[in-house]
């Protein structure tokens, strides 16, 4: 009998099962965590990670794999831990989570290998070697300029070899990428609020804690992170990983920390491949100490970590919507334990999910409850719509303030969640609204360019003259968004700047600096913007906020809503009064006594959540039960909504008598019933706790397939869309 050694693959295919191959002697065994070619379908090659080695198999039949890529692990035994718990809890194939934790070079099998853009500095002062002319050289080099690249050694016309042998010798290394801040940086003195936080998560340091920072903005939140980063990473070359919601939402916070701590890294989707392989590496092999990342940093491997930061913790865009459905937030929670490190959740308006394990003792709270400096709170009012006259959405109200703050010489900021010209377009003879007709959405006209837009499938079409139905060219644009209300300003007040922030004016962090850049302090300005206007920044010379539509969230049928207004309400209503002049926050609504609302301006947001969560109590919902949305979609309707009932009727028939807990709602029609001709169902999944959830989930799913059919896993949804 022969037997044959084998070795365990996870492929980055959508499939659940992972594969055998077996490996010839004289290769060498794949170490685990490593990549490996291997035969995979018909004619093709794929790239694996070996998951397990040394199985011993008496099959015959295996292919064998095609060569060993690494020779050690990209993916440590930690990550790979990390890999499989993930792969379990969001119901997710294993290699996709783990090539989810790699940059796109190594996912196609290129060297795990620096680009030339490392910066050298010098490990062994004494470096003496007068044989060796070449060395010395570039040794008495870098002595004198610190810090110069490859690229720039190159120049200068030293040989790669010979970097990589003073490297080898321990004369030189990788530069750290935060500057020598510790014994230079001048702090500004931290408020007794802030110094308390500092002291309480700095004792943690080497310990698991989760920190539910709430501090109200423009508290003082981010001086926190920076001096306990400082600590964090002072002792034993410590590292600190610092989750922002976007990186191109804060690009006044980016700053402060690169005035810290001089070159943070920065890991976020938008980097070149090459960049984002670089700091990859460097987060891996402990030179960067300081790193600022969106969502998928949190997948991203650290030799040190000693601190994590998720700021502004409540954001939805922790909440990864393709692919691996993960919450960063979560992952950050779990990542913390698993290493033993403290953990903080940084927020204004923190989630209801982390409002209740506060409550649970899962989360030490610590409130900063006043503004860091002179600042005051503004004055919030409720404009009753129904009552004012209005022009393009704006109301004499709110356009009488404007004209008080630009006399002042002070900015206003104006703020609605709706981007383009207007949200709908219908004739006014027939009443024939223009419909996308991919989707079951209206079609969002635009001004800047003339054009009607789908804001789901992305379609754009000219703007039209005439109506599709009658012909008539009585074409009304109904309701406002920013482009109808930049227009409408610089009509109203022609002598003054008007500055429109949102995707479309700035679809990049380099545009959206751009545009942040030319907003002087002391200048009279009309800032326009969707969301990207509400968090993060600090604007000392914004004195008034207004709220355009407060009305739609409130009165929306997902049951997460509500909150997610109030969040962002206070989140807008905090750019107001930063500076020395007070604040004004004027919302406007058409239900000015919306219960919901008035608890909000009325008694802030803690009572507001108070009072939310004792509604999600009462009708069972998260965070008091866990919740899941398996989606499908087809170009066939009934094939979608078939294969739902299939995987319910599955759950259903497994489920043990004592987990009969479990609810299962539909298969229903999804709320965007159609997106460019593919049809869109869901089955909604209700548990009491996560175990059962999972079980009940697994039951079908690895062996599940179905042709035409595509189909996901939504664990913890942060919507119903």
């Amino acid at each position: 009998m022969t037997v044959t050694p084998v070795i365990k693959v996870a492929v980055p295919r959508p499939i659940y099962s992972t594969y055998e191959y077996s490996i010839n002697p004289t290769q060498g065994t794949p170490c685990i965590g490593g990549r490996v070619a291997v035969p995979f379908g018909k004619s093709r090659e794929e790239i694996g990670i070996c998951i397990q080695a040394q199985i011993v198999s008496e099959r015959t039949d295996l292919k064998s794999i095609i060569k060993i890529i690494d020779t050690e692990p990209v993916i440590s035994p930690k990550m790979m831990s990390f890999a499989h718990w993930i792969s379990q809890y969001y119901i997710y194939p294993l290699g996709e989570v783990l090539f989810s934790m790699l940059p796109s070079f190594l996912r196609k099998g290129k060297p795990l290998r620096m680009s030339d853009s490392n910066r050298w500095e010098l490990k062994d002062p004494s470096f003496e070697n007068k044989r060796a002319h070449s060395q010395t050289k570039l040794f008495h080099y870098i002595k004198e300029n610190p810090r110069a690249s490859t690229e720039t050694l190159l120049q200068e016309g030293f040989l790669r070899e010979t970097i990589k042998t003073l490297e080898r010798k321990e004369i030189i290394c990788q530069a750290a990428t935060e500057a020598d801040y510790l014994s230079q940086i001048v702090r500004p003195k931290p408020s007794l609020e802030q110094q308390l936080a500092i002291d309480t998560i700095s004792c943690s340091l080497g310990t698991h804690q989760t920190f539910l920072l709430e501090g109200i903005t423009g508290s003082g939140k981010t001086e926190v992170y920076l001096q306990t980063i400082e600590r964090a990473i002072a002792k034993n070359s410590g590292q600190a990983l610092i989750l922002v919601p976007e990186i191109n939402l804060t690009p006044q916070n980016l700053q402060r920390f690169k005035d810290r701590f001089g070159d943070c890294g920065i890991l976020h989707s938008s980097l070149p491949p090459k960049q984002k392989l670089d700091e990859w590496i460097k987060c891996k092999n402990g030179v960067s100490r300081v790193v600022l990342g969106t969502r998928s940093s949190i997948l991203t491997p650290f030799s040190n970590l000693r601190l994590i930061i998720v700021d502004e913790e409540h954001d939805t865009s922790y909440k990864q919507s393709e692919g691996l459905k993960y919450s960063a937030r979560d992952l950050a929670v779990k990542r913390s334990k698993d290493l033993g490190i403290p953990l903080v959740l940084g927020s204004a308006t923190p989630s209801l999910e982390s409002i209740q394990n506060q409550k649970l003792g899962r989360y030490n709270l610590l409130s900063m409850r006043s503004r860091f400096g002179p600042a005051n709170l503004p004055k919030i009012e409720v404009l009753d719509m129904r009552k004012e006259n209005q022009i393009d959405g704006l109301s004499h109200s709110l356009i009488k303030a404007i004209r008080g703050c630009i006399k002042k010489r002070q900015q206003a900021l104006l703020y609605i969640n709706r981007r383009g010209f207007s949200p709908s377009l219908i004739c006014k003879k027939c009443g024939y609204q223009f419909l996308c007709a991919d989707c079951d959405t209206k079609l969002i006209l635009h001004h800047s360019p003339k054009q009607l837009a789908c804001h789901s499938c992305e379609r754009t079409h000219p703007a039209p003259t005439e109506c599709m139905k009658c012909s008539s060219n009585e074409l009304i644009p109904l309701g406002v968004g920013t482009q109808r209300i930049e227009l409408a300003i610089e009509r109203l007040f022609s002598d003054t700047g008007v500055l429109r922030i949102d995707r479309d004016s700035s679809k990049s962090l380099k545009s959206l600096s751009t545009l942040l850049g030319a907003i002087e302090d002391d200048k009279p300005l009309v800032l326009v913007g969707t969301q990207m206007l509400a968090k993060g920044h600090h604007f000392p010379s914004v004195t008034l906020v207004g709220v355009i539509n407060a009305d739609a969230g409130m009165l929306s049928p997902d049951f997460k809503a509500p909150e997610r207004t109030a969040q962002t309400l206070v989140q807008v209503a905090g750019r107001a009064g930063r500076g020395n002049a007070p604040g004004k926050v004027l919302i406007q609504s058409y239900q000015p006594n919306n219960p919901n609302l008035r608890l909000l301006v009325e008694k802030g947001y803690s009572n507001f959540a108070e009072q939310e969560l004792v509604t999600r109590s009462q009708s069972k919902l998260p965070p008091f039960r866990r919740l899941a949305i398996i989606r499908s979609e087809s170009s066939d309707p009934e094939a979608a909504q078939r294969f739902l009932e299939l995987y319910r009727d599955k759950i259903l028939s497994t489920i043990p008598l004592e987990k009969k807990s479990l609810e299962i709602f539909g298969p229903l029609k999804a709320p965007l019933g159609r997106i460019d001709n593919r049809y869109r169902f869901q089955l909604i999944v209700l548990a009491d706790n996560a175990k059962d959830l999972r079980d009940s989930l697994w039951q079908w799913v690895p062996s599940t397939s179905q042709k035409n059919i595509k189909w996901t896993i939504d664990i913890d949804p942060q919507d119903a869309v």
